[in-house]
């Protein structure tokens, strides 16, 4: 999810204990003075994933475009979703046993229209040979995706399933991908995580953590704020990692070993910005 106001928004690193990092700013286009620690692997793309062995990483052309992977150490780039038609995909992630994961709609009617109310799920085995099978689940947004189990956790909101969640109203669910004897994927136990309502919360899931005990993800306040929140997956809690009135603070991403997590956020704006 993103809002209008953020045009200048910075990445922060938040320690997922509520302490915040601090950041400098240099002059220029960040591309053409890339610290040693930052390599540039492509022209374009956007939404890029690691592969579970960390020896690829698979993204998207664009919105509503195809998929692509590249190898890290040759560094070709591999269409993954030009051997059929489909209506463009938002997302590309992998599954911790190589599968692909992507989020698309069926057909395309409006940008709009299309992002809030048609996107689900698709399952593309590994290789990429084969055409991708739909979950038979639609999502708002993003998925969180274990490292270790085939399991995820989405959002939907009234947009996906008017006829359950009222106007304003969204939910988080966790459910584990499971395979029949035909290779045939489909999502089995599916849980109920969390609820919320608008201007309050908007929910969006973005990543498990703590061998998935934890499930961080983002509360969008109305009208363009947000907030990086955590909710143990046991006892129910919820943990408040950074929320403040005047700042928008979007988790993107939590380290493999959870101790902090990359936030999109307009703190360095100020607030109310």
């Amino acid at each position: 999810m993103r809002t209008r106001t953020l045009s200048r928004a910075i990445a922060c690193l938040v320690a997922l204990s509520g302490v915040a990092r601090a950041q400098t700013f240099k002059e220029g286009a960040p591309e053409q003075h890339l610290p040693p620690q930052i390599t540039q692997v492509t022209g374009f793309g956007e939404r890029a994933v690691w592969s579970p062995d960390g020896k690829r990483i698979a993204f998207m052309s664009k919105s509503f475009g195809d998929a692509f992977e590249i190898d890290l150490r040759t560094r070709l780039t591999k269409l993954l979703t030009g051997h059929f038609r489909h209506a463009g995909f938002l997302r590309v992630h992998y599954l911790p046993n190589g599968d692909y994961l992507l989020i698309g709609a069926r057909d395309f009617k409006d940008i709009r229209t299309t992002r809030d109310r048609d996107e689900e799920f698709w399952i593309m085995k590994a290789g990429a040979r084969t055409p991708p099978v739909a979950l038979g689940q639609k999502v708002s947004e993003g998925v969180a995706i274990s490292r270790n189990r085939m399991r995820i956790a989405w959002a939907n909101t009234h947009g996906q399933y008017p006829d359950s969640l009222a106007e304003g109203e969204s939910v988080i669910h966790m459910a584990d991908v499971v395979y029949d004897s035909a290779g045939t994927p489909r999502l089995a136990n599916v849980r109920e995580l969390l609820r919320a309502r608008r201007p309050d919360c908007t929910l969006e899931a973005q990543d498990f953590r703590r061998d998935d005990t934890e499930l961080v993800y983002v509360c969008y306040r109305a009208p363009d704020k947000a907030d990086v929140m955590g909710l143990d997956l046991a006892t129910g809690k919820i943990t408040t990692y950074r929320r403040l009135p005047g700042e928008y603070n979007e988790v993107e991403g939590v380290s493999p070993d959870g101790a902090w997590a990359l936030v999109e956020s307009s703190r360095d704006q100020g607030a109310d910005r």
